[in-house]
């Protein structure tokens, strides 16, 4: 597969509030799921609203692009040949799926997602057509 940019990653405190109001501001659909947050679908983009700390919302850029590939670690090293670093912080879960998050030549943030069990694009479509169910 060929890398695909999956979403924007929106950090921030209160995930649903921010994809309620990006929903509306952008007239698409919205969805919120504890995990991996609020969602907003517009038919071709995605944007994710993941809850971090405090501690992390002032510590650098809140965005960041998902780049979903077929093999995490395979991606993570040929961009580590163009000059791309890892920040240390990954994920794998046992069905094959996770990331590894990377830093760009200007140390932006961006990851590398696997979803084996079936593309993240599709899961995320089935959450941004759903009424939001929780809030924090």
């Amino acid at each position: 597969m060929k890398p695909l940019l999956q979403e924007v990653t929106v950090e921030c405190a209160d995930a649903a509030r921010l994809a309620e109001f990006w929903g509306n501001v952008l007239s698409s659909p919205w969805g919120y799921q504890v995990e991996p947050g609020g969602v907003v679908y517009g038919g071709t983009f995605y944007m994710l609203f993941q809850e971090v700390p405090p501690e992390s919302l002032s510590a650098g850029n809140r965005l960041h692009l998902d780049i979903e590939v077929d093999d995490i670690e395979k991606a993570a090293s040929e961009a580590e040949s163009l000059g791309a670093t890892r920040t240390g912080e990954q994920f794998a879960d046992p069905d094959g799926g996770g990331f590894i998050t990377m830093r760009d030549l200007e140390h932006n943030a961006f990851c590398f997602v696997s979803q084996p069990c079936g593309t993240w694009s599709e899961l995320l479509r089935a959450v941004a057509v759903q009424q939001p169910t929780a809030t924090n």
